[in-house]
Protein backbone atom coordinates (compact mmCIF):
# COMPACT_ATOMS: atom_id res chain seq x y z
CA UNK A 1 0.00 0.00 0.00
CA UNK A 2 1.48 3.35 -0.96
CA UNK A 3 1.73 6.20 1.55
CA UNK A 4 -0.95 8.32 -0.12
CA UNK A 5 -3.47 5.50 -0.07
CA UNK A 6 -2.63 4.72 3.55
CA UNK A 7 -3.17 8.35 4.57
CA UNK A 8 -6.52 8.53 2.76
CA UNK A 9 -7.60 5.29 4.43
CA UNK A 10 -6.57 6.62 7.85
CA UNK A 11 -8.46 9.88 7.37
CA UNK A 12 -11.53 8.03 6.09
CA UNK A 13 -11.59 5.71 9.11
CA UNK A 14 -10.81 8.58 11.51
CA UNK A 15 -13.59 10.74 10.02
CA UNK A 16 -16.07 7.86 10.14
CA UNK A 17 -15.23 7.28 13.80
CA UNK A 18 -15.61 10.98 14.57
CA UNK A 19 -19.01 11.08 12.88
CA UNK A 20 -20.20 7.93 14.65
CA UNK A 21 -19.32 9.37 18.06
CA UNK A 22 -20.57 12.92 17.41
CA UNK A 23 -23.68 14.59 18.76
CA UNK A 24 -26.04 16.24 16.24
CA UNK A 25 -24.60 19.61 17.27
CA UNK A 26 -21.05 18.39 16.65
CA UNK A 27 -22.10 17.03 13.25
CA UNK A 28 -23.30 20.51 12.27
CA UNK A 29 -19.99 21.89 13.50
CA UNK A 30 -18.07 19.36 11.36
CA UNK A 31 -20.24 20.15 8.35
CA UNK A 32 -19.55 23.86 8.72
CA UNK A 33 -15.82 23.19 8.95
CA UNK A 34 -15.95 21.07 5.81
CA UNK A 35 -17.78 23.89 4.00
CA UNK A 36 -14.95 26.23 5.00
CA UNK A 37 -12.40 23.68 3.78
CA UNK A 38 -14.14 23.34 0.40
CA UNK A 39 -14.42 27.09 -0.11
CA UNK A 40 -10.75 27.59 0.75
CA UNK A 41 -9.73 24.77 -1.63
CA UNK A 42 -11.92 26.26 -4.36
CA UNK A 43 -10.14 29.58 -3.95
CA UNK A 44 -6.76 27.88 -4.38
CA UNK A 45 -7.95 25.97 -7.43
CA UNK A 46 -9.35 29.21 -8.88
CA UNK A 47 -5.95 30.86 -8.50
CA UNK A 48 -4.23 27.93 -10.21
CA UNK A 49 -6.78 27.60 -13.04
CA UNK A 50 -7.92 24.10 -12.07
CA UNK A 51 -11.53 24.43 -13.21
CA UNK A 52 -12.71 20.84 -12.48
CA UNK A 53 -11.33 20.89 -8.92
CA UNK A 54 -12.70 24.39 -8.29
CA UNK A 55 -16.12 23.37 -9.53
CA UNK A 56 -16.08 20.14 -7.49
CA UNK A 57 -15.31 21.98 -4.25
CA UNK A 58 -17.84 24.72 -4.88
CA UNK A 59 -20.50 22.13 -5.67
CA UNK A 60 -19.69 20.23 -2.45
CA UNK A 61 -19.95 23.45 -0.43
CA UNK A 62 -23.31 24.26 -2.06
CA UNK A 63 -24.63 20.76 -1.31
CA UNK A 64 -23.60 21.01 2.33
CA UNK A 65 -25.09 24.49 2.76
CA UNK A 66 -28.27 23.27 1.11
CA UNK A 67 -28.37 20.41 3.61
CA UNK A 68 -27.93 22.82 6.54
CA UNK A 69 -30.75 24.93 5.14
CA UNK A 70 -33.02 21.89 4.81
CA UNK A 71 -32.43 21.00 8.48
CA UNK A 72 -33.66 24.33 9.81
CA UNK A 73 -36.72 24.04 12.00
CA UNK A 74 -38.59 27.22 11.13
CA UNK A 75 -41.55 26.47 13.39
CA UNK A 76 -39.34 26.29 16.48
CA UNK A 77 -36.44 28.43 15.28
CA UNK A 78 -38.56 31.46 14.46
CA UNK A 79 -36.72 34.53 13.24
CA UNK A 80 -33.28 32.98 13.71
CA UNK A 81 -34.14 30.03 11.46
CA UNK A 82 -35.64 32.37 8.86
CA UNK A 83 -32.53 34.57 8.92
CA UNK A 84 -30.25 31.55 8.58
CA UNK A 85 -32.34 30.29 5.66
CA UNK A 86 -31.90 33.62 3.88
CA UNK A 87 -28.17 33.65 4.67
CA UNK A 88 -27.66 30.10 3.42
CA UNK A 89 -29.58 30.93 0.23
CA UNK A 90 -27.40 34.00 -0.27
CA UNK A 91 -24.21 31.99 0.27
CA UNK A 92 -25.29 29.40 -2.29
CA UNK A 93 -26.07 32.13 -4.83
CA UNK A 94 -22.65 33.71 -4.24
CA UNK A 95 -20.96 30.34 -4.71
CA UNK A 96 -22.76 29.85 -8.02
CA UNK A 97 -21.58 33.31 -9.06
CA UNK A 98 -18.04 32.57 -7.90
CA UNK A 99 -17.98 29.48 -10.07
CA UNK A 100 -19.59 31.07 -13.10
CA UNK A 101 -17.54 34.28 -13.07
CA UNK A 102 -14.37 32.92 -11.42
CA UNK A 103 -14.93 35.41 -8.63
CA UNK A 104 -12.39 35.11 -5.81
CA UNK A 105 -14.09 37.90 -3.84
CA UNK A 106 -17.36 35.92 -3.76
CA UNK A 107 -15.50 32.89 -2.39
CA UNK A 108 -13.86 35.03 0.28
CA UNK A 109 -17.22 36.55 1.17
CA UNK A 110 -18.84 33.13 1.63
CA UNK A 111 -15.85 31.95 3.65
CA UNK A 112 -16.19 34.95 5.96
CA UNK A 113 -19.94 34.49 6.39
CA UNK A 114 -19.66 30.78 7.13
CA UNK A 115 -16.74 31.38 9.51
CA UNK A 116 -18.90 33.84 11.43
CA UNK A 117 -21.84 31.41 11.61
CA UNK A 118 -19.50 28.62 12.71
CA UNK A 119 -17.91 30.84 15.35
CA UNK A 120 -21.37 31.46 16.81
CA UNK A 121 -22.18 27.75 16.68
CA UNK A 122 -18.87 26.91 18.36
CA UNK A 123 -19.72 29.40 21.10
CA UNK A 124 -23.08 27.74 21.70
CA UNK A 125 -21.41 24.35 22.03
CA UNK A 126 -18.87 25.69 24.53
CA UNK A 127 -21.59 27.22 26.70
Amino acid sequence: MNASLAMRSYFHVHAAGSVADATPQQLVQMLMQEILNCVKKAEGFLEHGNIPARTHNINRAVEMISYLRSCLNKSEGGELANNLEQLYTYMMRRLFEANRFQDKVALQEVYGLMATVKEGWDGILRA
